[in-house]
């Protein structure tokens, strides 16, 4: 029995059976694996030449090989009595190259949580925390933000084209250790000129802020952002009580969440 095993050691008509216990046959000339419950994976675009599934789902992962020396070609019905020609061990090996596939393909990779308040709606936009604070702000919206320029913008095609500058505005929070309000002055503008433009043409609007923050005379009325950095000045993710932290600051946002 190999060890190593590798794509190359395949041949049309073995058995392979995954993590999940799900059985497929090789077919080499179409560079398929066709499972026994329907479906089919393409080698070149699922499996790595070691046959792990290149990304998360690790119950993909191919754990045995069966192979028929006599003929060449198995059939599911033939399984009964043969030995593999490979199984993969759950080893500390083993383990350690699925984390490593998995962590490549981490689709939080490169993400932050951060809380997003959201003037348009009048209440919080969504909530974006780990998995540890979830349970304490049951009800809102989970999810991350990868990009935050554009994820602050009210009006992303502009700040993409130029029209709003992106700007990254930090301003500390007077009680609580590297935590920030983040915001885009330049979109903080044109937000205040629209809602000028409209009272002028007559239009009844909530133009309060969003965000105050009296001991650094802060009020933002657009969209913004509340951040964590660590000492180095990177933005990480929030920690457990910076929600109640920030809540004091947040203008009438109880009353907007219920709007």
């Amino acid at each position: 029995m190999k060890r190593n095993f590798t794509k190359k050691d395949l041949h049309t008509g073995d058995i392979i059976e995954n993590r999940a216990g799900e059985r497929g046959v090789v077919i080499l000339e179409n560079d398929c694996i066709v499972y026994q419950a329907g479906g089919l994976d393409i080698f070149e675009e699922v499996f790595t030449d070691d046959l792990f599934v290149d990304g998360t789902d690790r119950f993909g992962d191919i754990m045995k090989v069966y192979h028929d020396d006599e003929d060449g070609c198995l059939g599911f019905n033939k399984l009964f009595g043969l030995e593999p020609v490979f199984v993969r061990r759950n080893d500390k090996g083993t383990r350690e190259r699925a984390a490593e596939l998995s962590e490549k393909h981490d689709p939080n990779k490169g993400m932050v949580t951060a809380i997003l308040l959201e003037p348009c709606y009048r209440k919080y936009g969504e909530i974006f925390v780990d998995p540890s604070v979830k349970k304490d702000i049951s009800g809102i919206g989970i999810e991350a933000i990868e990009d935050i320029d554009m994820e602050m913008s009210e009006a992303p095609s502009m700040t993409a084209a130029g029209e709003i500058k992106i700007d990254r505005t930090f301003v500390p929070f007077p009680d609580a250790e590297n935590l920030f309000l983040l915001y885009n002055q330049y979109q903080e503008e044109w937000h205040l000129q629209i809602a000028e433009e409209h009272r002028r043409s007559g239009h009844t609007q909530d133009d309060s802020p969003v965000f105050v923050i009296p001991e650094e005379n802060i009020a933002v009325h657009s969209r913004c952002l509340i951040v964590r950095k660590d000492e180095s000045g990177r933005i990480v993710n929030l920690e457990k009580d910076d929600l109640e932290k920030a809540k004091k600051y947040m203008v009438r946002m109880e009353e907007r969440r219920n709007k």
